[in-house]
């Protein structure tokens, strides 16, 4: 009975973590752990068309995802190289929310070449140890970011 038991609880455990569309089963580490980090866009899209170019060319392909500990917040940049010395082309706050399935950025339309600073939430498709994926919509456009973490 009491195999039985555990069993039974080990399955229970192992599908209710799978929480991304794309994302891993399980994993140990927490979600900000496996969100901070340093990564690079390898693709974006608007509306299902292939965008990098442009978003290399509007602010860079190189994003850092941290934690202040100078002001005591998560943060995201964007940098055009790959070292993330210098000034960087975006910088935004982030928090997680809805158990972890979803980020608000709060500078989130400028991200996306929006003037207006308005604070978007994108959902996390894929949050793994390499990878992330997430989606948005803004002024009935739907973005999608995948980065590699390196």
């Amino acid at each position: 009975m009491l195999k039985a038991t555990l069993s039974i609880l080990f399955f229970l455990m192992l599908f209710a973590s799978c929480k991304y569309e794309d994302g891993p089963l399980i994993s140990l580490r927490t979600a900000d752990g496996r969100l901070h980090g340093k990564y690079s866009l390898v693709r974006y899209t608007v509306n299902g068309i292939d965008s990098l170019q442009q978003m290399q060319n509007r602010y860079g392909v190189y994003y850092r995802f941290y934690y202040c500990e100078d002001g005591s917040y998560d943060a995201v940049d964007i940098f055009d190289n790959s070292n993330f010395s210098g000034y960087w082309n975006y910088g935004s706050t982030y928090y997680l929310k809805d158990k972890n399935r979803k980020i608000r950025i709060h500078k989130g339309s400028s991200m996306l070449g929006y003037s207006d600073n308005i604070p978007l939430e994108w959902t996390l498709l894929k949050l793994s140890n390499r990878n992330i994926h997430m989606t948005t919509s803004y002024l009935e456009k739907e973005y999608f970011i995948e980065l590699v973490c390196w």
